[in-house]
């Protein structure tokens, strides 16, 4: 599987932006934290809610910040209801939550 420390070798081989799902790994949070945050890679939030602990998701957020995420959602396993409700719960200025929602997509797919 694509573990977080296997994403981290494979960066370098990359010169377009690489998208981790699932905040960087499902069940990954130490991992994503070692290995991934700061990088030079994007984390779409998709299927975090109720799999990934409030604790890792402030943690990664902290550490990675608002500008390097993409909403996501992994439908049909979680809505975009669902996974709002994670975001909703953290400590998000209203300038993060546009960032994650979609500025970062829009900037990203240079639509502006």
């Amino acid at each position: 599987g694509a573990t977080p420390e296997r994403v981290e070798r494979a960066l370098k081989h990359f010169e377009s932006p690489v998208i981790a799902a699932h905040w960087g790994g499902v069940n990954c949070g130490e991992g994503v934290l070692k290995h991934l945050c700061g990088k030079e890679i994007y984390f779409d939030t998709s299927f975090g809610y109720s799999t990934l602990p409030k604790y890792y998701a402030e943690k990664i957020l902290e550490k990675h910040t608002a500008d390097k995420m993409l909403f996501g959602t992994d439908c049909p396993w979680h809505t975009a209801e669902m996974e709002m409700r994670l975001l909703n719960s953290l400590s998000l200025t209203e300038g993060e939550m546009e960032k994650i929602t979609h500025k970062n997509a829009e900037r990203l797919l240079c639509i502006e």
